[in-house]
């Protein structure tokens, strides 16, 4: 199987490489501002690594400097799973809004699924994950599912009808109690799911 990982800037990109591999996938990397030079059909699975916003950049702003990652998110029918910032990227893809924190959030810390994400993901109520970030998704759009939750922002989120899945957090860098290996494939089920759905309700269009 065959893994397109695009590279936001992330400092945690090799950690990301092996969990695809460990997941069972060949995984091809490239940088988000070389996209337009890779064919984004023919991929099993595509992966938004993490990124970083420069201090006092606008969402406009970054916007424009990840218009290919949006361009994607928008059209591919492959499966995508976002992490941290590729979940932000998802989100604004969509005309969400991201909201910059008066301190950082780094280090374990733990989340709290709804109903729906334990049951998708097979996981407890609180699970214990890695962040690193700045900003986050505090309002969903519509067409967002939320699956996880900190007291302030979104954690988990998938798209209601299209074959995309989010994280805020970072499932590479593994955590006691949470196996990186079987989220990560959980969370490309939950894709899958929905990439069938939307081909079903094409046909039947």
């Amino acid at each position: 199987m065959k893994l397109l990982l695009i590279d936001g800037d992330s400092d945690t990109l090799a950690q990301a490489q092996k969990l695809g591999a460990a997941a069972g996938y060949h995984v091809t990397t490239v940088q988000h501002h070389d996209l337009n030079r890779i064919n984004p059909v023919g991929w099993d699975l595509i992966m938004l690594t993490g990124g970083f916003w420069h201090i006092n950049e606008g969402q406009s702003e970054h916007m424009r400097a990840y218009h290919n990652e949006i361009e994607l998110i928008r059209k591919s029918t492959v499966p995508i799973v976002g992490i941290c910032h590729g979940m932000q990227i998802m989100v604004m893809a969509y005309a969400g809004k991201v909201t910059r924190f008066e301190e950082p959030e780094y280090g374990s810390r733990q989340i709290s699924l709804t109903t729906a994400g334990q049951k998708l993901l097979g996981l407890p109520e609180r699970i214990t994950v890695f962040k690193n970030h700045t900003r986050a998704v505090q309002s969903l759009p519509a067409e967002f599912e939320l699956l996880g939750k900190s007291p302030a922002h979104a954690e988990i989120i998938r798209h209601r009808n299209r074959p995309i899945v989010g994280v805020q957090f970072h499932p590479e860098i593994q955590q006691p109690g949470v196996d990186s290996v079987a989220m990560l494939k959980r969370l490309i089920e939950i894709a899958r799911t929905n990439a069938i759905h939307s081909e079903t309700t094409a046909e039947l269009a």
